[in-house]
């Protein structure tokens, strides 16, 4: 009545996975338990280098922050000279001012030079931080793609081990590339089932009612339930649910029939997905 399925988890590494070890098939497990893991050389390769791909870059920031303070100060240091020449300038404006008129004009144009040579400074300041500024939001940019790689290749680590979902059966699933049930070294995509988990402890029979007859069959009925491989064991249940759509019970038939599930009462360890089943409706 009630099953997980383990797929393998939904990254892409580069190529495939490999399973690399299964629970023997048929073991009953208990939530938590380790059924596969599969092979995470690709995933430690590109998390290795990820690693040191966030190393190179926040070594690279660190120097470009200790080279941008250095151009900062070098560029505060000619703005406090151009200012500071600036102020002399005035000065000796101050002191010729009734003096000739060629000293008079010679220290109106240097006044006016520093006056320049200041301006000149402050945007240069400006500009360089500006230009800091677009250097450190590239680095940062890689630096938070570079530790959010490390950060999500180190969740897809622990996806690479497959832990039972649920209490239940292991089941292996059909690998579609080779025909046969999943086996250890099997080559799985990404979300390719690899393990089913039954939960024995409510099982289920699924039959079928021919459409003459399926008007006496009822939810809630009681049903007789034997295995063809028990026959001398008898179990109980009821009907659970009576499909409503019909379907060609074969290819060459006309005949349609609709699909009954069965709720068996008992619980057994003799009780196996996949077993046949009889089935005898107390109608």
């Amino acid at each position: 009545a009630k099953s997980a399925t383990l797929a393998s988890p939904g990254v892409w590494y580069g190529s495939d996975m490999q399973i690399v070890w299964l629970i023997p098939e048929g073991t009953t497990v208990k939530k938590g338990d380790v059924v596969a893991r599969l092979d995470t050389a690709n995933v430690v390769k590109f998390l290795n280098d990820q690693q040191s791909q966030l190393n190179i870059s926040l070594s690279d920031l660190a120097k470009m922050e200790a080279d941008h303070k250095a151009t900062m100060d070098r560029l505060h240091a000619e703005l406090k000279n151009a200012e500071f020449q600036y102020e002399l300038s005035k000065l000796s404006l101050e002191r010729v001012r009734f003096e000739a008129e060629v000293q008079l004009r010679e220290k109106e144009l240097q006044l006016k030079r520093d006056s320049i040579a200041v301006e000149q400074a402050k945007l240069k300041l400006e500009t360089q931080k500006e230009i800091n500024a677009s250097e450190l939001n590239k680095i940062n940019v890689e630096i938070n793609k570079a530790r959010s790689d490390v950060e999500k290749a180190r969740r897809d680590l622990g996806k690479f081990t497959l832990r039972a979902e649920m209490p239940g059966l292991v089941v292996y699933e059909m690998n579609w590339r080779t025909g046969k049930k999943m086996a250890i070294s099997d080559q799985v995509w990404q979300g390719m089932s690899i393990i089913s988990l039954p939960d024995l402890s409510k099982m289920q029979a699924i039959g079928s009612v021919n459409e003459v007859d399926v008007s006496k069959v009822k939810t809630g009925q009681q049903v007789n339930i034997k295995l063809d491989a028990f026959p001398d064991r008898l179990f109980h249940g009821t009907v659970s649910s009576v499909g409503t759509i019909g379907q060609q019970a074969d290819r060459s038939s006309s005949i349609k029939t609709f699909e009954l599930i069965i709720d068996i009462t008992e619980t057994d360890p003799i009780l196996k997905p996949g077993m046949t089943t009889s089935i005898e409706i107390i109608v």
